[in-house]
C-alpha cells in the first residue's frame, strides 16, 4: 500500500514515462531510423545517470571482464529490445505494443523454469502463463485478417523475450557483486550505446531529417524516459518497497492504448479489449506465490525491480521475481541468496542485490555477508 501522496506522484509519473515510450518512439520515427532510435535514446539516459554518478561520487569500475559481462546485459536488456520495439513501431499501433510489452513475466517465468533457474512452481502460475498466451491470441486475432501486422507483433513479442533473457542473464552474471545500482545502471547504458554505435553503419545509415516533434520525442524517450526514470523508481522503491515500484508496470499497457486511442485515433476490438485483460491477469497469476513464501516477497520485489527501467517497462519487475531461482525455497532449507538486497532499482536495467548509494560509495563495493539471506531474488525496465 503506498503511504504518501507523493510517493503516488512518482507511481503516476512512472507509469506514464513507461506508457509513453512507445508513443514517442512512433513520433521519433518521423525523422529517425529504428537504429538512431536507440542510440540517441541510450546516449541521453547514459549521459543523465553519468550525472547521478558523478553527484553521488560513484566510481565506475575499469575491469575489462566486467564491462564485457555488462555487455551481455545490456544487449538483451536495452539495445536489443529498444531497436525491436522501434522497427515494430512502423507498423504496430502504440497500444498494442504496450500490451504486447506487458507479455515480459510470462516469458521470463517460462525460461527461468526452461534452464532451470527457477525450480518452485504453483499451479497457479501455469494457469498465469498457460492465460497469458491465449490472451496473446486473442489480442492478435489471427483469425481477423488485416487486424494486426503479425510481423510487427512478432518483433514485439521478440523484444519482450529479449528482456525476460537479460534478467535471468543478470541474476546469473551480474546478482551478487555489490554493485551500486546507479553506477551499474550507468556502465549498461554506456555499454549498450557502444553496442548501438557498432550497429549504426549495417543498420543507422539512413539520412536524418530533423524535425520539432521527433527531437522533442527522442529527447523525452532518453533524458526522462531511460535517465530521470531512474532516479523517480529508485526513491519509489526506498520508500514504498519493490512491490509496489512493480504495480506501476500493471499501469504501463493501460497508459498506452489510453495515448494511442486519445492521441493517435487508434482502437482496439472487443476481443483485443479481452485479449489484454486476459494478460494482465496471466502475469497476475505468474506472480503467485505460496503462504510460506509471501513474507519474503516484499523484500525480494526491490531486487526484482532491476531490469525493468532503462528498458522502459515497469511489469518486468515482476517477471524478474518470477525468473528468481530462489523463489522455490523449500521450507527448512538453506535459502540461496548470494547478498543480502539492501536496495534495488528497478530503473536501472539490471536485477542485483546490492547495498545502497551513499556518498563516496565505489561501485565495487565489497558484499555484505549474508547474515540472513531471503529465500526469493529478476528487472525491469522501459
Amino acid at each position: 500500500m503506498v503511504s504518501s501522496g507523493a510517493s503516488l506522484v512518482r507511481m503516476a509519473a512512472l507509469a506514464s514515462l513507461f506508457g509513453s515510450s512507445f508513443l514517442f518512439m512512433k513520433i521519433a520515427l518521423g525523422s529517425f531510423s529504428p537504429a538512431q532510435i536507440t542510440l540517441l535514446r541510450l546516449v541521453l539516459g547514459a549521459a543523465v545517470l553519468v550525472g547521478v554518478c558523478a553527484v553521488r561520487r560513484i566510481t565506475l569500475p575499469r575491469e575489462p571482464r566486467l564491462w564485457l559481462v555488462v555487455a551481455g546485459a545490456a544487449l538483451f536488456a536495452n539495445t536489443l529490445p529498444f531497436t525491436l520495439f522501434a522497427v515494430a513501431g512502423q507498423t504496430v499501433d502504440v497500444g498494442l505494443s504496450g500490451v504486447l510489452n506487458a507479455t515480459t513475466p510470462l516469458w521470463a517465468l517460462a525460461l527461468a523454469v526452461a534452464v532451470g533457474r527457477r525450480r518452485r512452481v504453483t499451479g497457479w502460475n501455469v494457469l498465469g502463463v498457460l492465460l497469458g498466451f491465449v490472451g496473446v491470441v486473442l489480442l492478435l486475432a489471427p483469425w481477423q485478417q488485416g487486424e494486426v501486422h503479425l510481423l510487427g507483433a512478432a518483433l514485439c513479442l521478440a523484444a519482450a523475450v529479449s528482456y525476460a533473457v537479460g534478467y535471468i542473464y543478470v541474476e546469473r552474471f551480474l546478482s551478487g557483486r555489490g554493485l551500486a545500482p546507479a553506477g551499474l545502471a550507468c556502465m549498461q547504458l554506456i555499454a549498450g550505446s557502444g553496442l548501438a554505435i557498432v550497429a549504426m553503419p549495417f543498420f543507422g545509415t539512413q539520412p536524418i531529417e530533423p524535425a520539432l516533434g521527433p527531437v522533442l520525442a527522442i529527447l523525452v524517450l532518453g533524458v526522462l524516459g531511460t535517465g530521470v526514470a531512474f532516479v523517480l523508481n529508485h526513491r519509489l522503491i526506498a520508500d514504498e518497497g519493490g512491490a509496489a515500484a512493480s504495480t506501476v508496470g500493471y499501469l504501463l499497457p493501460l497508459v498506452s492504448v489510453l495515448l494511442g486511442v486519445v492521441l493517435l485515433d487508434e482502437r482496439l476490438a472487443a476481443f483485443q479489449w479481452a485479449g489484454m485483460a486476459v494478460i494482465l491477469l496471466g502475469v497476475a497469476l505468474t506472480r503467485h506465490r505460496g503462504r510460506q513464501e509471501q513474507g519474503t516477497v516484499r523484500q525480494a520485489a526491490a531486487v526484482a525491480a532491476g531490469t525493468a527501467l532503462t528498458a522502459g517497462t515497469a511489469v518486468a519487475a515482476g517477471a524478474a521475481l518470477d525468473a528468481s531461482p530462489e523463489y522455490d525455497a523449500t521450507p527448512g532449507a538453506a535459502p540461496t541468496q548470494a547478498a543480502r538486497p539492501t536496495s534495488a532499482d528497478a530503473a536501472t536495467g539490471t536485477a542485483t542485490a546490492v547495498q545502497p548509494d551513499t556518498a563516496a560509495q565505489p561501485l565495487r563495493a565489497e558484499p555484505a555477508q549474508p547474515e540472513s539471506r531471503v529465500a526469493d531474488r529478476q528487472h525491469t525496465p522501459c
